[in-house]
C-alpha cells in the first residue's frame, strides 16, 4: 500500500468516526421553552434531518414569495401585469413548483406535518399578510384615511 492510500484510509476512518460521534451527541426530546412553541425533536436523527431540510426549504419559499410580490409591484409601477401568479405557480419556473420538487422526496417526516401543498399555502398566506404593510400609504397621502376607522 502506498503512502497516499494509507493517508486516504486514515482520512476516511477519521471522517467515519466523526460522523458517528456527531450522531452520539444527538439529543431528542421536548423543544426548549425559549423557542416559544411546544414540540418534540424526533427520536430518529434521519427524521430530524428531513424536518430541518423541510423547514429550510419552507423559509426559502417564504423569501421567494416575497420576491414575487416585490417584483410584481415593480412591474405594476412600470404599467405591466404584476406577473405574481406566474412567478408563484408557473409549471416549470414557479417558486411553488420548485419548492414542491425540493420537499417531495424528503423522508421520513412526522405524521403531524401538514401535506407539502397545505404547508406551502400556509407559507404563501403568511407572506402575503406582510405585503400590505410595505405598501401602506393611503390614496390621499394622509397617515390614516377615514376608511380606516
Amino acid at each position: 500500500m502506498t503512502g497516499m492510500q494509507k493517508l486516504a484510509i486514515a482520512i476516511l476512518a477519521a471522517l467515519s468516526l466523526s460522523a458517528n460521534a456527531a450522531l452520539a451527541d444527538y439529543h431528542a426530546g421536548p423543544i426548549p421553552p425559549e423557542f416559544g412553541l411546544a414540540g418534540q425533536i424526533p427520536q430518529n436523527p434521519d427524521m430530524y434531518k428531513a424536518v430541518a431540510k423541510h423547514s429550510k426549504d419552507s423559509a426559502k419559499l417564504g423569501a421567494d414569495i416575497a420576491k414575487c410580490y416585490s417584483r410584481g409591484v415593480r412591474n405594476v409601477t412600470k404599467g405591466r401585469d404584476s406577473g405574481i401568479n406566474s412567478c408563484i405557480n408557473h409549471s416549470k419556473r414557479g417558486v411553488l413548483t420548485k419548492y414542491l420538487a425540493r420537499v417531495s422526496n424528503l423522508s421520513p417526516l412526522p405524521w403531524c406535518l401538514p401535506s407539502n401543498a397545505d404547508l406551502a399555502q400556509q407559507v404563501i398566506d403568511f407572506t402575503k399578510t406582510f405585503q400590505v404593510q410595505y405598501y401602506c400609504e393611503s390614496p390621499s397621502g394622509a397617515f390614516l384615511d377615514a376608511v380606516d376607522f
